[in-house]
């Protein structure tokens, strides 16, 4: 602790020559003298109260409120407590309080939305937008659908979008969906060469020839030869290569094939 030019010790109390120490214990003590009496009054479990002027006595009273559920049907009096009553059908309060009458359950469920609680005593309907759709300004939206390329990172919910995200190294995802990117499937596992490597829009191509004398497919395919390239076309023509060419490609999307994002197919000459 050091002390002040003033005299009085400065360290855990305040003090200062511009009186910035007073002002900021007096803004302290407005700030938490309400909060404090706040605390004291629920801990000793006392119900909340209002001021009240009788109108035959114009006596100002201090009247205990109603409970959730309940209204005030009698103002307290010199000689009585505040009557309450409860809430009639499709009416509620949520809280502590002096209404007069209850509230009204206003909330209407509307276009693709469900209600997820009922109206009640203390809770006014509440409702959500359903199952594939989520809200935006008031309105129920279709969650939107990873595009080719993405795969989806976190589900929507009744509040939020889909959120996607492009596919990383060695994953893809070849149609517009709310899946998550594959794996491209691994070629020498299967006993098989790539043909094409995977990239985001499309799965890894592998074809069955016969790799150091052994093959796992059931014709007999010839050894690997030098490949050739040639780009793949829906109207290929009929011999096996146009053929895998053909169903390979037939596995792109419509909207990946207009963006031209279809590969030179390294085809095996001898398949």
């Amino acid at each position: 602790r050091q002390r002040g030019r003033s005299g009085r010790l400065c360290g855990f109390c305040l003090c200062g020559r511009t009186g910035r120490g007073q002002q900021l214990l007096a803004v302290l003590q407005w700030v938490l003298a309400p909060l404090l009496l706040l605390l004291a009054e629920l801990g000793s479990g006392l119900q909340p109260t209002y001021q009240w002027r009788d109108a035959e006595t114009n006596e100002k009273l201090t009247c205990q409120q109603c409970p959730p559920g309940t209204f005030v049907a009698q103002h307290c009096a010199r000689d009585r407590q505040t009557v309450c009553e409860p809430c009639p059908e499709l009416h509620y309060t949520q809280y502590w309080n002096y209404l007069e009458k209850c509230r009204y359950c206003n909330v209407i469920c509307e276009e693709k939305q469900v209600e997820v609680q009922q109206c009640n005593a203390t809770h006014n309907r509440v409702c959500q937008c359903q199952e594939g759709y989520y809200s935006e300004m008031e309105f129920c939206i279709r969650h939107s659908e990873c595009p080719p390329g993405s795969g989806i990172v976190k589900p929507g919910t009744p509040f939020e979008d889909t959120q996607c995200r492009k596919c990383p190294r060695g994953f893809f995802s070849s149609s517009s969906s709310t899946e998550p990117c594959q794996p491209h499937q691994d070629c020498a596992q299967q006993g098989k060469v790539t043909n094409v490597q995977g990239n985001e829009y499309h799965d890894t191509l592998c074809t069955s020839c016969r790799v150091h004398g052994r093959s796992n497919s059931t014709q007999a395919p010839g050894e690997c030869g030098r490949p050739s390239w040639r780009r793949f076309s829906a109207g290929g023509g009929g011999d096996a290569r146009n053929r895998v060419g053909a169903n390979f490609l037939a596995s792109f999307p419509t909207q990946v094939q207009s963006r031209g994002r279809v590969p030179f197919v390294k085809v095996q000459s001898d398949l």
